[in-house]
């Protein structure tokens, strides 16, 4: 059976040289960010896809001969479309395609964008939704995606939701959750045209009512009557291919699968079973209302929002999250998180926020029901789903010797020319020396200087990105 081996990663930052200032005012020429820091911000990005791992079996195939380029890759937080072909280029050049870019709105000019391999899909349609806010940001990237082998439909959503910090250093995340909501409210909206029928079309359906209740009999089953006449069954069947369509939502969410925004909001839940089938709700409504004779599936299809499933959560710990599982199932021989290491140094999350030492698991796969059942020819291979960290991490990357040596440090860890300890399994960002503007008392002028490098987890024109990326497998049936 094939696979469809995908990717998504926050790259970080990833702009051109000649960028408006206006709207970055930290990655541009004047700042020191030249050709040659991108080229080789991009060469590091580059050999970190390259180097990726995939799951076979549950299992990370550390076999060197196999091919484990990714298939389909989501990236977020580049600037354009020159920028991402430089990228896809160092990684294969002949591989890929780019689905049609589009530039959003976004106030630092990032955007998210979608490659592909040219042998295994044909792009059908692209598109840029907007999330309509008053301070700009990014677009959800929408690729409709036909697979060659067995003309398979998928369709993906690259999201990149509004960040926690807000407009300023000093708010608090709660100050921006309504973005976050909002964005995840047309992510859903974006979904449902998808797995759903317009209204035009559900007007075209025939009303349809249900038998009179038979009071004596609790157990009546209405859909069961009325499929013996076919009066439903074929357009039952018209509206159950909608809602098993295959769709893979990826991105970076900046909350985590518990938040509201993605649990309530978009609906992307732990538990398969609240993805139900479409005949499954309509007999539990129809008999729980009963008593309404008037009472049509119509309304039903309209009240019913599609359930998604988060591949996430497998990931959670009571160490992570405040008891959300009784047990660590990462430090289970048969956990599925095989990036175990045993020196301890395992990340909690695709990123870390040093000002609180949390991590989060804001990069996530989110899919539907069908693509999980394999029900239209290509199922997720859930147990492939994983965080790739080794080789990215500041402990794979930085001499031991850099970091303050737990044995001798103070708990106020005074040495600032070595690492804090707590630092070895974060992300190894990509870094560069800036330039800065002096006032030279002297000389009564301002002139640039090179900002002393004062972060010792910083290398110059090393380091990849603030994110781990997230891989996964799809089969195709």
């Amino acid at each position: 059976m094939k696979e469809i081996k995908i990717v998504f990663w926050n790259v970080g930052n990833l702009f051109e040289t000649d960028t408006d200032e206006l709207l970055n005012d930290e990655f541009n020429t004047n700042l020191g960010y030249n050709k040659n820091v991108k080229k080789e911000k991009i060469k590091q990005l580059a050999d970190g896809i390259k180097n990726l791992k995939f799951k076979q079996n549950g299992n990370i195939n550390h076999n060197i001969d196999d091919n484990n380029e990714p298939d389909l890759i989501g990236f977020c937080e580049v600037e354009n479309q020159d920028v991402l072909m430089e990228l896809t280029d160092a990684i294969n050049p002949r591989k890929y395609n780019v689905a049609e870019y589009k530039n959003s709105p976004d106030v630092r000019g990032i955007d998210t964008c979608l490659v592909y391999s040219k042998e295994i899909f044909e792009c059908i349609e692209t598109k840029g939704y907007s999330v309509d806010l008053r301070y700009p940001t990014r677009d959800i990237f929408y690729a409709h995606l036909n697979v060659k082998e067995n003309n398979s439909d998928l369709h993906v959503l690259v999201n990149h939701w509004p960040s926690r910090r807000g407009r300023y250093e000093s708010c608090s995340p709660n100050d921006t959750a309504y973005a976050r909501n909002l964005s995840a409210e047309r992510c859903g909206m974006i979904v449902d045209g998808i797995l759903k029928v317009d209204r035009t079309r559900l007007l075209q359906l025939p009303n349809i009512q249900f038998p009179n209740p038979d009071k004596s009999n609790e157990n009546q089953n209405y859909l069961e009557e009325l499929e013996k006449s076919n009066t439903i069954s074929n357009f039952l069947d018209e509206l159950e291919h909608a809602w098993n369509k295959n769709i893979l939502i990826m991105g970076d969410f900046n909350d985590d699968p518990f938040n509201e925004s993605i649990t309530d909001y978009l609906g992307a839940v732990p538990d398969i079973h609240r993805c139900r089938q479409l005949k499954e709700i309509f007999e539990l409504r129809i008999k729980d209302e009963r008593r309404w004779i008037d009472t049509n599936y119509k309304r039903y299809y309209l009240e019913e929002k599609p359930y998604l499933f988060n591949c996430m959560w497998k990931f959670f710990t009571n160490q992570n999250y405040g008891g959300q599982h009784d047990k660590d199932s990462r430090f289970d021989s048969n956990s599925s998180y095989d990036n175990f290491d045993s020196s301890g140094d395992i990340p909690r999350g695709t990123l870390y926020y040093w000002r609180d030492n949390s991590w989060n698991i804001f990069d996530q796969f989110i899919i539907s029901r069908g693509l999980f059942y394999g029900i239209q020819e290509l199922k997720m291979d859930t147990e492939s789903v994983d965080i790739i960290f080794k080789g990215f991490r500041l402990k794979d990357n930085i001499p031991a010797e850099k970091f303050d040596n737990k044995e001798d440090r103070t708990i106020f860890h005074k040495d600032r020319k070595r690492i804090h300890p707590a630092m070895r399994p974060t992300p190894f960002s990509f870094s560069y020396i800036k330039n800065r503007y002096y006032y030279h008392k002297d000389k009564e002028a301002w002139s640039y200087d090179q900002e002393k490098n004062d972060r010792p987890e910083q290398e110059p024109n090393r380091g990849y990105s603030d994110h781990f990326p997230i891989t996964c497998k799809i089969k195709i049936m």
